[in-house]
């Protein structure tokens, strides 16, 4: 399971303030995205809209998530 918060844990002040955004299941053997759940006061857009930042960091591309238009 991937929990997406909503300030990075790089900073102990960001940690301490950080709230839960959501979270993401994956089967790791099938690569499929078997269970997406958000926390109250967020919606589905922030959750595709971290995921997508998260694999262009560590993937170079955007597989599954979507960023919000500017």
């Amino acid at each position: 399971m991937l929990h997406v918060w909503s300030h990075p844990w790089n900073i102990k002040a960001l940690r301490d303030e950080s709230t839960l955004v959501g979270c993401f299941s994956f089967n790791w053997f099938t690569e499929e995205l078997s269970h997406i759940e958000w926390d109250e006061g967020f919606e589905f857009a922030d959750l595709l809209h971290e995921l997508a930042l998260l694999e262009e960091k560590a993937l170079g591309d955007v597989k599954h998530g979507r960023k919000r238009e500017e």
